[in-house]
């Protein structure tokens, strides 16, 4: 029976891409070439072909690099070069920048040769140079059993390869360039002793030079010494020269002004005489001129005595009938004044007599009320009432420009070294607190600057009015303080003054505000001028009784070309010691309730400028401790 024919069937060709990590041949730990019958001898053939082209291709191209070294060097040379200064230099400091920069290149191929030889050795754990296909069957097929997640092995193996030729090529270099910098040291080396060299015979030269210039000097020193002597002596026969035709000038100069003189004297003699002669006849003219304006200045001085006679006269009893009407007119003013108090005291007694009625404790008011008929019942009643008003004087001037004390009635003359002692406390504790404040976020703080320290008169309780310039506080204008108390507004500040006992005296502090402890809102009054008593006064809001008085700066209406008042001399405060403190910051301060505080401005024609003004508390005791809000 015949054999039937083989079957042949068509090629089917698979164009499509492998499957990621996919590798035609299969894996195995033998040590074959997978050539039987039945193994995939088609895969390992193409492999080796790429293998094949893959080395051909990286050794013709490092063998092109290789070739090119000596060039690539030059140029990485010229590049590492431009990383530092290229200013020109003396040729051994030109050639110790090139090491330095050989020395900078060989480090960075040093550094790229071990990271080469890394990836080299990363395929087969060490060169792949010389490897046959074999070995990279079994280690491919070592890899694919330890790492199947990895990259393609023959990916890996070229990347080995590749670097194993860059390795190659990167000792290469290192060590042409070692073999350079042994030439640059060479050069170096010979650059250096050529510079020695020179330097000697640099020197020898200068040596040399140094004792010509000095041979040259001396020869031009003795050349000029003969010059020198040469020339005193023509000075000398010149100067001798021209002293003998200087005295023989003189000596004729001498004849010729005495000859002048003489001509001079007669001219002289002769116009002296003509001018007394001429001066003689003068005088007598003037001397009958002058008997005749003695007798005409006899007759005016006789009408002009009689005139100022008269005129002194007329004078005399003008100011006669002037001092008469400044005299009906001050009492006119003691009349209009002794009413007011009288009527002031009148109004206070009935208001006792009122409050005594509601309460109780006393008749009807319609009942007991007097009848003032005259001038002198009323003035009769002011001695037996209570006296209710209190003046706290001052000085315009003096509070205008430094702490002004006042009792009732009474103005405080501090010494010049006492007031600006306690100005500059009360700036020192200005600054002080407003740091302080700052620092502990609004938390207020007090600080002294003033004192009072006689215990009688502020034992009773008697209130005292302190005040400072305004601009010590704050910059606000006078136009924005009338403003505010023309509407009878506040002003918030972030500091003010008050007082507190110290011992059986008291203690002017500066203190923040914080609205809660103490306030921040000041009253601000407009001081009104008082015609009759020629001050301005301001009213405290809380007491009418109590006045705040102040002595003009400038008398008001007064004509621009007067000078400014004269502030009178107050006598001599006597009473409580008032001295500067130099008071320590309080953070917990004790404070005593009820001293009040105000601000006061005044016209713009009175030249006393806004002032803060602070009112002691009229009660003794009740001290608070801690944080406490003022009224």
């Amino acid at each position: 029976m015949q054999r039937p024919p083989p079957l042949i069937l068509d090629a089917t060709h698979i164009n499509a891409p492998a499957p990621d990590h996919y590798d035609p041949f299969k894996e195995s730990n033998q040590g074959y070439s997978y050539s039987g019958m039945f193994g995939p001898a088609g895969a390992n053939h193409k492999t080796r072909e790429l293998m094949y082209e893959t080395q051909v291709a990286l050794e013709q191209e490092f063998s092109a690099k290789s070739i090119l070294l000596p060039q690539s060097i030059e140029n990485e040379l010229a590049a590492t070069r431009l990383e530092r200064s290229t200013s020109p230099l003396p040729p051994a400091a030109a050639i110790v920048r090139e090491l330095d920069v050989r020395n900078t290149l060989i480090q960075r191929k040093s550094a790229q040769l071990h990271e080469q030889i890394t990836i080299a050795n990363r395929f087969f754990g060490s060169d792949p140079l010389g490897k046959n296909f074999n070995d990279f069957l079994n280690q491919a097929s070592a890899i694919r059993r330890t790492n199947r997640a990895g990259p393609p092995v023959r990916e890996l193996w070229s990347q080995s390869y590749r670097a194993a030729h860059e390795a190659r090529l990167l000792n290469q270099t290192v060590q042409l360039l070692n073999q350079q910098q042994i030439n640059v040291q060479n050069w170096l080396s010979a650059v250096l002793a050529n510079d020695q060299a020179q330097a000697a015979a640099a020197a020898q030269e200068a040596q040399r030079l140094a004792a010509e210039h000095a041979r040259i000097a001396a020869e031009q020193q003795r050349q000029r010494e003969l010059a020198e002597a040469a020339r005193r002596e023509q000075e000398q026969a010149r100067a001798r020269e021209q002293a003998r035709l200087a005295a023989l000038a003189e000596k004729q100069r001498r004849d010729a002004e005495q000859a002048r003189l003489a001509a001079e004297v007669a001219r002289i003699n002769a116009d002296a005489e003509a001018r007394e002669r001429e001066r003689i006849a003068q005088l007598r003219i003037a001397l009958a001129e002058a008997q005749a304006n003695a007798e005409t200045a006899a007759r005016v001085f006789a009408a002009e005595q009689a005139r100022l006679q008269a005129e002194m006269e007329l004078r005399i009893e003008a100011i006669q009938k002037q001092v008469q009407a400044d005299k009906k007119s001050m009492e006119l003013r003691h009349k209009v004044l002794d009413t007011a108090t009288a009527l002031a005291k009148r109004q206070a007694h009935l208001a006792t007599l009122e409050n005594q009625q509601q309460l109780g404790n006393e008749p009807g008011l319609h009942d007991i009320e007097p009848d003032f008929t005259t001038e002198a019942d009323a003035q009769n009643l002011g001695h037996h009432s209570p006296e209710i008003q209190r003046v706290y004087a001052a000085s315009g001037v003096a509070a205008s420009t430094s702490p002004h004390f006042s009792f009732t009635s009474t103005a405080i003359r501090l010494p010049p070294a006492t007031s600006s002692a306690i100005l500059n406390a009360l700036r020192s504790g200005l600054l002080t607190v407003k740091a302080s404040g700052a620092a502990l976020f609004g938390s207020p703080v007090l600080i002294g600057f003033a004192a009072l320290l006689m215990p009688s008169r502020l034992g009773n309780g008697e209130r005292f009015a302190m005040s400072v310039p305004f601009s010590e506080l704050s910059s606000e204008s006078a136009q924005t303080l009338r403003d505010i108390a023309d509407r009878q507004g506040t002003l918030e500040m972030p500091v003010g003054l008050g007082v507190r006992p110290l011992g059986a005296g008291a203690e002017v502090f500066v203190a923040s505000t914080d609205d809660f402890h103490i306030r921040s809102s000041v009253l601000v009054l407009n001081a009104a001028y008082d015609l009759l008593n020629d001050v301005y006064e301001a009213a405290l809001p809380d007491s009418p009784t109590d006045f705040l008085t102040w002595t003009p700066a400038i008398s008001p209406g007064n004509s621009s070309t007067e000078s400014p008042m004269v502030e009178t001399e107050s006598t001599a405060y006597s009473g409580a010691p008032i001295v500067p403190v130099e008071g320590r910051l309080d953070l917990h301060p004790i404070l005593v309730e009820g001293w009040e505080r105000f601000i006061i401005v005044f016209p713009d024609d009175s030249g006393i400028a806004p002032l803060y003004v602070v009112f002691s508390s009229p009660y003794a005791g009740g001290y608070v401790k801690g944080n406490i809000k003022t009224t």
